[in-house]
This record gives structure tokens, sequence and C-alpha cells, in this order.
């Protein structure tokens, strides 16, 4: 990393503001945000101070050092278990929308020869969500322990072991369930099922934009100048954003899922533009607000 990028970086992992940090430093804000995007350079007695209060050496605050690998894998394992969260969400919703449109009386069961010796109502699928909460909790419980020991190679080795197997096992849940029951599907439903599959995948998709998991200059994150300049600004925005979106797709996810004519999915569609709109005014909002 660069020496803007790691002023950034150090003075998150502190939780400091830019506010902070330059007051202990004895210069303004504007002077932190041109360090940080890399306009500016403090000189080598800053330098020092800069170390000491990252309680780091100098050589490290330029990048001269690599950091530990071992120094990653507790921040990698939380992304990992926020995948497992939300991939859980996702098959858990998927199960559910797709059992909505079923015939009310399926096959339920099939004997060696191959033949129905069992009908049964559609919702007995819904018994799958308990599987999917074991497998997640497994996984959860599991990966917690392995993490309170990431020193140990076989640490790692076991988190991802468990991480693989669990999403394999996920995998598994609902490839059953779509190999036993798709067939059985109502005429003229793909349109609302894809929809609302959408939506399930957007909704775990914002979860990624929470502060507490989208950080500084990543993929996730409502990103603008003011923004990542401004930590107060990035928290409350990205948590306004992640709480806005993820209400609106679960919202359209359960209308959807009782109300299927054809032009409502039109209809819904614009939830996203609704919640866009709210997100982009609390934007301003908070933008003046600051200022």
């Amino acid at each position: 990393m660069q020496l803007h990028e790691n002023i950034k970086k150090y003075r998150c992992l502190k939780n400091w503001t830019q506010e902070d940090l330059a007051t202990m430093l004895g210069v303004t804000r504007q002077t932190i945000s041109k360090w940080e995007q890399n306009i500016n350079e403090p000189d080598v007695s800053t330098l020092k101070r800069l170390s000491e209060a990252f309680e780091i050496s100098v050589d490290e605050l330029l990048g001269k050092e690599k950091q530990k690998k071992a120094d990653r894998f507790p921040f990698i394992a939380k992304i990992c278990n926020v995948v497992s969260i939300s991939f859980c969400i996702f098959v858990s919703l998927t199960l559910v929308i797709f059992t909505m449109y079923l015939y009310n009386k399926i096959p339920m069961h099939y004997n060696w020869a191959g033949e129905i010796d069992r009908f049964g109502s559609k919702w007995e699928w819904l018994f799958l969500l308990i599987y999917f909460i074991v497998i997640l909790s497994t996984d959860l419980f599991c990966c917690h322990l392995f993490i309170k020991q990431a020193d140990s190679k076989s640490s790692k080795v076991g988190f991802w072991v468990t991480k693989i197997s669990c999403w394999i096992a996920q995998i598994i849940g609902i490839g059953i369930f779509f190999c036993f029951a798709v067939r059985f599907l109502k005429k003229d439903t793909w349109c609302p099922i894809m929809n609302g599959m959408i939506y399930s995948f957007l909704f775990c998709f914002f979860i990624f934009m929470h502060p507490s998991i989208a950080k500084r200059n990543r993929i996730f994150g409502f990103r603008t100048q003011f923004t990542c300049s401004n930590d107060i600004a990035w928290n409350s925005m990205n948590r306004f954003a992640c709480y806005t979106f993820c209400i609106n797709s679960l919202a359209a996810i359960i209308i959807q899922m009782f109300v299927n004519q054809f032009w409502y999915n039109y209809l819904i569609s614009n939830s996203l533009c609704i919640g866009a709109i709210i997100v982009w005014i609390y934007y301003f909002y908070l933008k003046h607000k600051l200022k």
C-alpha cells in the first residue's frame, strides 16, 4: 500500500475521524483529507508523529513492511461469515418463493421402482428451512472457534474445510428441492418467481453496504468524494442505504409472493427507484448538515 492509503487504513482501524487525527497532530482536517487523497504528503517529523499515534513503525506506515497474512485472516473470516448468512437467506427466500407457486398437492415420496407412493402438501418442503438454519448455525459456531485460534495453521485449514462443506451442504439442500419439486410449478409463474429471486439476491447484496462490512475504497459502499473523505458521512450513508434498500427489497419479495399478476412486476420494480431517491435525498441532507 502507498502512504495515503496507509494513513486512511490505520486511522479507520483506530476508529478515529479525520478531525480526531488532526487534533492529535495539531493540523487541520483539510490537511488530513489531502494526505488521504494523495494531494499532499506529511513531512518527516509529521510522519514520525503519525507512526507514534498509530503505534506502528515509520517503515510500516510507508508500506515498506509487508503486513502479515495472519492479520488479514479475521477480516476475511468475517466477510466469509457474512457471505454464509447472506447465502442462507438467499436459498431460504428462494425456497419460500418457489413453494408459493407449486400446486397444493404434489408427490412427496417415491419407492425404489420410481413410482409415487405418497402425495403431500407443498408446504412440507419448508422443513428444509430448518436444515438451512442448522447448517448455518454449525458453520458460524465452528468458524467462531477456529477464528479464536487464528495463529494456528490447522485452525485456518479447519475454518476453510468447515466453511466450504457448509456451503456445499446448502447447495445440495436447495438442489434436492429443485430436482423433485420444480416440475410441479403452476403455469405462467416463472416471471414472478424470477422477479422474486432477483430481489432476494439484491436483498443479500445490499447487506454488504453496511459500514461494518463495506470498508473504505472497496467495491461495496456509497462511494463519493464526500463520503470517502468523511468517516461520519461514510458510516451514516452506508448504514442508511443498507437499511433502506434491504427493507425495499424485502417488501417487494413479500408483495411479489402474494400478488402474482404480470403487470405488478413493473410496479414492484419501481421500489428500487423509490429507494434510490430516498437515499439521495438523505445524502444531500447529510452533506448539508455536516458542512
